[in-house]
């Protein structure tokens, strides 16, 4: 096996071709970094720079079921990122919202990006009864009865119809979600009876405001920031302007309770001029970027700009709640949890010439905020950053965990994500384990979905840490020495016991822990020397 250190271009000019020579490629490299506290984190990112991890692959963020106790997966409230008195807690087990956005910007003055892990199939939390199929729960937060793969049982509760999916079923497997209540991504909803048991009754969705009064979670649609491929305007998010919290008018309404107050006379839900409000900087959408101090953005217009809040169904949600995060947090990406219990259609365009240019489905609103929200103007293809294995990309990194058809692969990564799934483990790292037989290992994509800039490759995970322990110098080494982009786990030595706990103890020594260099060594080798495309020199 053969790793190329220069790009084409440069070969060709030491040889004395005369061509423009190019930057030479800085290879990435993944840290899975789980179980951990977003402070602990924090507190390692000078030691993770250091070693040559160039990115961390974080847990979900958002406060989960189980509270304080939640590793993240149950998603209850994906608008709460510790700073909400829910499930028992404010913070989420890693941290406030306030720790979050603290590591954020850590990170990023190292040069370390961000990917996130996130759940967009199912959602967890009680049920309580409602009265009719298109209320709102009142514990659970912006959801329908018609938002879930549900029956209703003759109490009014609501249940699963089912745990577990015949794995072979491409509709149960879409629609039978074992993890938690399946979100019911299609149109009409084809799993939902209002009031029997029956499942794959067609229903309509449910459509509404589902966060009536909290501005700060909807797009400003009265600020035109920019324009797709297509020409149609984008808007991005605003209630950022800084204000006194001293509250409006003689009796003080509104001090002291954390947000914008003011006279809102003709009931439209907007700060419009000449209506009374408590004292704020009028810097418009974006009140940190002197860039944006202007009329486009809302500087100086007169009024507290605002989201704009529309009725929508439980998609509209979901694409609108991946916006808000994306501009919130400033993500680099995320990687998307179980998309095979979704239909592959919700992220995005998958056939035609222009798919690349559209901003449609849950994979294209990322795209378009990650644009906006980063200053990006590509909005001529909004997927080749994607499926480039370098760091200098204008497009945020997607890739989906999708552990084999049905449905096929292949469909999501048409809409705009790598995919990931065990096929490197399970060949490398896992139960057959690097052996005598090393037939295709100088392949650069062998043991990875597609080609090398189509998949992920990790020996093992959160969800499997099987790997032989003999071997697993030789699948680090053998890893972060080709062409790809590899991901290294850990749960920063803080997960002890069985190994059926979730996440998975990894015992490995991310950072060269207890005199152990079989991770840093190739790790430093990756950084240092490994760069452009490998070319496979099989011969024995």
């Amino acid at each position: 096996m053969f790793t190329n250190p220069l790009r084409p271009s440069l070969w060709l000019a030491i040889c004395g071709v005369l061509l423009p020579v190019f930057e030479v490629r800085s290879e990435e490299a993944i840290l899975q970094y789980f179980g951990t506290s977003w402070n602990e984190i924090e507190r390692r990112i000078p030691e993770v720079a250091e070693a040559g991890y160039t990115s961390l692959w974080l847990p979900p963020p958002f406060k989960g079921a189980s509270g304080t106790y939640s590793v993240g997966f149950d998603t209850f409230d994906r608008f709460d990122l510790g700073d909400k008195d829910q499930m028992g807690t404010v913070p989420t087990r890693y941290g406030t919202k306030a720790d979050l956005l603290s590591l954020v910007r850590v990170a990023h003055r190292f040069g370390i990006k961000l990917y996130f892990d996130n759940v967009m199939a199912h959602n967890g939390g009680p049920l309580d009864s409602v009265t009719e199929p298109g209320e709102l729960f009142p514990s659970l937060p912006g959801f329908s009865p018609s938002d879930f793969h549900l029956v209703r049982e003759a109490s009014g509760r609501w249940r699963k119809a089912a745990d577990f999916p015949d794995w072979t079923n491409e509709w149960e497997v879409l629609n039978r979600n074992p993890f938690g209540w399946d979100i019911a991504h299609e149109d009409p909803n084809v799993s939902f009876d209002a009031f029997g048991t029956t499942e794959g009754i067609t229903g309509a969705k449910w459509h509404g405001i589902r966060h009536p009064g909290m501005t700060q979670y909807y797009l400003d649609t009265d600020l035109q920031v920019a324009s797709d491929f297509f020409g149609n305007p984008v808007y991005t998010f605003a209630d950022k302007e800084p204000y006194q919290d001293v509250g409006y008018g003689v009796d003080n309404t509104g001090v002291g309770n954390d947000r914008f107050d003011w006279d809102d006379s003709d009931l439209n839900g907007q700060h419009d001029v000449g209506e009374a409000s408590e004292p704020f900087t009028d810097t418009g959408l974006e009140p940190s970027n002197p860039a944006r101090q202007n009329a486009a953005w809302g500087f100086g217009d007169g009024i507290y700009n605002m989201g704009d809040p529309r009725d929508e169904d439980v998609n509209g949600m979901l694409l609108r709640q991946v916006r808000w995060f994306m501009d919130v947090v400033n993500a680099d990406g995320l990687r998307l949890d179980a998309v095979k219990h979704v239909p592959s259609y919700f992220f995005g365009e998958q056939n035609g010439d222009d798919k690349d240019q559209s901003g449609a489905g849950y994979d294209g609103q990322v795209q378009e905020q990650f644009n906006v929200s980063r200053g990006f103007t590509d909005w001529g293809n909004h997927r080749d950053g994607v499926f480039l294995n370098t760091l200098t990309r204008d497009d945020a990194l997607l890739y989906g965990e999708h552990l084999g058809s049905p449905p096929d692969p292949a469909s999501y990564h048409a809409a705009g994500m790598r995919i990931a799934n065990d096929d490197f483990l399970n060949r490398i790292g896992g139960f057959n384990g690097i052996g005598g037989d090393l037939s295709g290992y100088d392949s650069p994509n062998y043991g990875v979905y597609g080609g090398v800039g189509d998949g992920v490759s990790y020996p093992l995970s959160h969800d499997n840490n099987f790997m032989n322990a003999s071997v697993r110098g030789a699948a680090y080494s053998y890893m972060l020495t080709r062409d790809g982009l590899p991901i290294i786990y850990t749960d920063g030595y803080n997960i002890a016991g069985a190994p059926d706990y979730f996440p998975k103890p990894a015992f490995i020594p991310f950072l060269g822990q207890y005199g152990q260099n079989w991770v840093t060594g190739p790790l430093s080798v990756r950084r240092d020397f490994v760069r452009g495309q490998q070319y496979g020199r099989w011969s024995d």
